[in-house]
Formats: C-alpha cells, sequence, structure tokens
C-alpha cells in the first residue's frame, strides 16, 4: 500500500492566471485563482480550472463537467455540487456549512476540512481521499467509485482519521486496484457499513472506533479487519476477524 499521497491528474492542470476581484455579494463565474476575496455563488464552467484560497462564498458552489476546482482556507456557507467534474479538492482549513456531493467526478480530495452537512461520494472513476476531515451533522458516503480509496489513515503521511459526529460512514460497491484503506476513524453515535467492495488489492478496516454498529458484508479477499472497537454491535467479516483475533469461535451468521 502506498505511504505517500498521490494526486494523479493534478499534474496536467495549466497554471491558473490570477483574474480581477470579484465584487462582494455578487456571483462569481471562476475560471481563474481568487485570493480573499468575498462572493455569492461560484460556477466553475464546463473545462475550467478554477482555485479558491482565503474566499468567503457565502451561498453554494457549483463545478461542471471536466472542470477542475480547489479550495484552501476557504468558508463555502452553502453546498459544494459536482457533476462529471474532473476533480474536486477541498484543502486544508476549507470549511463547508452544507453538504458535498459529487457524482461522477474523476478525483475527489478532502483533507482537513470541515463539512455541515453530507459527504458523499459516488461513481468516482480515479481516486477518493478523505483524510483529517470533520463532519458535524451527516454521514460519510463512498459509492460506485475507485481505484484508489483512501478514507483516513494514520500509518499515511498527512492523513489522519476522520471524525463524523452525528452521522454513519459507507463504503459500498466500490471497485479498487490501488488501495482501499477504511483506518483511524472516529464514528461516536453512527454506524460503519463496508459491504460489497471488490478488486485486487487487500481491503483495509482497522482502527476505527465507534459508534453503533460495524458491519462488514461480501467483501472480496484479500480482507483484514483489525483494531476496530467501541462498536455495540460487530457484524459480518469484521466480527469473524475480531473473533479470529480474540482465539474465538466466529459468530453465527445473521
Amino acid at each position: 500500500m502506498r505511504k505517500l499521497l498521490a494526486f494523479p491528474g493534478l499534474a496536467l492542470v495549466v497554471l491558473l492566471a490570477t483574474a480581477p476581484p470579484a465584487a462582494a455579494g455578487h456571483n462569481l463565474r471562476c475560471d481563474s485563482e481568487q485570493t480573499g476575496i468575498t462572493v455569492r455563488e461560484v460556477f466553475v464552467p464546463r473545462d475550467a480550472s478554477c482555485s479558491l484560497s482565503g474566499v468567503t462564498v457565502t451561498r453554494s458552489v457549483h463545478v461542471s463537467r471536466g472542470a477542475f476546482f480547489a479550495a484552501a482556507e476557504t468558508a463555502i456557507g452553502g453546498k459544494v455540487r459536482a457533476d462529471r467534474a474532473q476533480t474536486v479538492f477541498l484543502d486544508t482549513g476549507t470549511t463547508v456549512g452544507g453538504s458535498v456531493k459529487s457524482h461522477g467526478t474523476a478525483q475527489v480530495f478532502v483533507f482537513n476540512a470541515v463539512v455541515g452537512g453530507d459527504l458523499e461520494v459516488e461513481r468516482t472513476s480515479e481516486v477518493v481521499q478523505v483524510c483529517g476531515t470533520t463532519i458535524e451533522r451527516g454521514d460519510l458516503e463512498i459509492e460506485r467509485s475507485g481505484t484508489d480509496l483512501l478514507i483516513g489513515d494514520p500509518q499515511a503521511v498527512e492523513c489522519g482519521g476522520n471524525t463524523v459526529h452525528r452521522g454513519d460512514v459507507e463504503i459500498e460497491r466500490n471497485f479498487t486496484d490501488v488501495e482501499f484503506v477504511v483506518r483511524g476513524n472516529a464514528i461516536p453515535n453512527g454506524d460503519l457499513e463496508v459491504n460489497r467492495n471488490t478488486g485486487p488489492v487487500e481491503k483495509f478496516v482497522q482502527g476505527n472506533t465507534g459508534g453503533d454498529e460495524l458491519e462488514c458484508e461480501r467483501n472480496e479477499a484479500p480482507f483484514t479487519a483489525t483494531g476496530n472497537t467501541g462498536w455495540g454491535d460487530t457484524e459480518g467479516q469484521c466480527a469473524e476477524a475480531q473473533a479470529a483475533v480474540a482465539g474465538a469461535p466466529a459468530p453465527p451468521a445473521h
């Protein structure tokens, strides 16, 4: 498993030219680098590249097909929506008051951010990496995506576990042939569900703390689940792995 986080495809992004500052309270059609401004709504056009640093967005961000969007130290009051984009990259210090939802995007990176609502990633084609991020009131859902999936990994460089305060984590029906790691996450009031994931790489579910129910069902081998603690109930492959480590008979299947 890789220990250095990589960003495939980011090197292909051209250097962004600095555009004149947008007026506060106005909508922004973003195809450049923007720093230290306040705007109402951000729209990233098809195939454009938009980078925000130290920006305040009072409402929402919309990322179009083939577009690249990155935000660092940026406050987004509403939601983030991406449909068939190239890249969504929410970097350190970025806060999103609402939810983050991505469908059909090639690459999704969320590092050291705060998301108020759900973080939902569906049908990502290349990589999903979520590290050191706090989700306040929603769920973390990664579904039908691949092929590099990293949801917390304190063993990797700069990839702390995530905290989901009042929701569930669902990692389901993904295919991975680079890495599959769900490690070091805290889900104090919800479930961790890791189900029906396929692909040739070893799938690690380790060191996650709960929580209500830890469920691991029908994941393709090789599959490893160890060190998951604090769960009210543990089912499926995770229960079998836990029993094997303890030297006890595996619990009956449900």
